[in-house]
């Protein structure tokens, strides 16, 4: 791995023909706001393995192009409704193995071409309603591995292409029958390993 402990203001200035930049494994603990401004092509952004425990808001405006963003196994604790704004093109975003506990109302509403969100091995607590508002494009969402006690009744609205689902190994013990019957094209559902002891059959029956 190579250290590198920041990215200053306009790193990358110049480099506008840059598709992929690959960050992974450099011991980043800071980002400049602008550190990535002026790459107006860029597809690919690759900051895994890092020590990022926070992002600025507006870091990744102007990345108007980006359709992969992994920041899996960094030290990040709270999403804003700021944090990713302007990633109107992207497709998967990785957020898991992080210490995301908070994640703000309308966190991902500009992601209207979003199919994948991994946000496994978190510290979640709740789903909230709210929370994914505007991902109506979705088609894998992973919540595995939280702290997850609670769901809103329509925190899965308008998700009507979800495939996937994973909620397996949090602290689940009711679900309200209205939960899922949105996702009319959930194919995969993991509730293993949660305390469902109030669970009824019926929460289930648009889901086959």
């Amino acid at each position: 791995s190579n250290p590198i402990d920041s990215l200053g203001a306009y790193t990358f200035k110049g480099l506008t023909s840059l598709r992929e930049l690959m960050l992974n494994d450099c011991q980043i603990g800071h980002l400049d706001l602008f550190a990535f401004s002026g790459l107006v092509n860029l597809e690919v952004l690759e900051l895994a393995n890092n020590q990022l425990t926070t992002i600025d808001s507006s870091l990744f405006y102007g990345l108007s192009k980006l359709h992969k963003l992994t920041l899996y196994d960094n030290r990040l604790t709270t999403i804003t409704s700021a944090t990713f704004s302007g990633l109107t093109s992207l497709r998967s975003l990785h957020l898991f193995r992080n210490k995301i506990s908070t994640v703000a109302k309308g966190a991902f509403k500009s992601m209207r071409n979003l199919h994948s969100l991994y946000l496994s091995s978190n510290q979640i607590g709740s789903l909230d309603s709210d929370m994914f508002i505007g991902l109506t494009s979705l088609r894998e969402l992973t919540l595995s591995s939280n702290r997850i006690s609670s769901i809103g009744s329509s925190t899965f609205h308008m998700m009507y292409d979800l495939e996937e689902l994973q909620l397996d190994n949090n602290r689940l013990t009711a679900l309200d029958h209205s939960t899922f019957n949105v996702l009319t094209n959930l194919r995969v559902l993991y509730l293993n390993s949660n305390q469902k002891e109030s669970i009824r059959t019926y929460t289930y029956k648009r889901v086959t």
